[in-house]
């Protein structure tokens, strides 16, 4: 997949703000993993080791492309995207990052289970982000995976991102199936008919 486009020289300061921003998220959601989220041994080992390798593989090479796409890295730097769509990515990096951390200070006092974890829910959070969207983590991922996208831009990573963000969907349904088969399954449908699922009054 490549883009029909011709290269334009942007200037380097651009290129720098989109890895700060693009490594920021990968800090944010490497840190989720180890301090927001409960780790459990019975999840799929395989599952997680799988899941763990595609978002590794898929973070390192856009890091590397980015940083590494020319060589007179210390001036400007030619990259197949138009400026907008930079502009665009970085925007999108943006909203993903504060959601994250709006998100994260919305449940400063509450630790779920990581994901796919097959435990009961033991709590339901409806404040902050949660009023309008019920999985702004996984909101916030999406968003990030699909900037990715946008970045790299060949049919590898679209492939790889693209099996992420179905992963994070049907992790948000299984929660889902999960509270509705919980003691508080009334109190989650009324919560479902008031909310959307992770883009605010879209889906």
């Amino acid at each position: 997949m490549t883009r029909g486009k011709k290269s334009v020289t942007i200037d380097l300061s651009i290129i720098h703000l989109l890895v700060v921003l693009l490594f920021l998220c990968y800090l944010s959601f490497w840190y989720s993993s180890l301090k927001i989220f409960k780790t459990t041994k019975e999840l799929n080992r395989k599952h997680r080791i799988f899941f763990k390798l595609l978002t590794i593989g898929l973070w390192n090479y856009s890091l590397i492309t980015l940083a590494f796409m020319s060589p007179d890295l210390w001036g400007q730097t030619r990259i197949n995207l138009q400026l907008k769509e930079i502009f665009l990515i970085s925007f999108m990096l943006l909203i993903s990052l504060s959601l994250f951390w709006y998100a994260k200070r919305t449940i400063e006092n509450v630790k779920f289970d990581v994901i796919f974890s097959k435990k009961t829910p033991e709590v339901i959070v409806m404040e902050g982000p949660y009023r309008l969207i019920r999985h702004p983590f996984y909101t916030s991922y999406i968003v990030t995976y699909l900037g990715l996208i946008l970045l790299n831009y060949n049919f590898l990573v679209s492939l790889v991102a693209g099996v992420l963000v179905v992963d994070y969907v049907f992790a948000a349904l299984n929660e889902e199936k999960k509270f509705l088969t919980s003691s508080f399954s009334k109190e989650y449908k009324s919560y479902q008919s008031k909310t959307k699922m992770f883009f605010p009054f879209i889906f």
